[in-house]
């Protein structure tokens, strides 16, 4: 019983690892701007780049 135990807590990480990548990359491929998305009409440039510096959305794809 605790060999089964120790071998699903070791095929969480790579399973969890494997969610949080499909998660991401699927946030990142979805078409258009996330500012737009989530500011709609009060979208002006201005907001825009406060809201991508304010959630990191201007950093590289590695540090997001």
């Amino acid at each position: 019983m605790l060999r089964f135990m120790a071998r699903r807590l070791v095929l969480l990480i790579p399973v969890a690892i494997g969610i949080l990548l499909v998660t991401f990359l699927i946030v990142r491929l979805i078409p258009g701007d996330p500012c737009v998305a989530m500011l709609g009409e009060r979208a002006t440039p201005t907001k825009c780049e406060e809201f991508k510096e304010r959630y990191g959305l201007n950093d590289n794809v590695f540090v997001q």
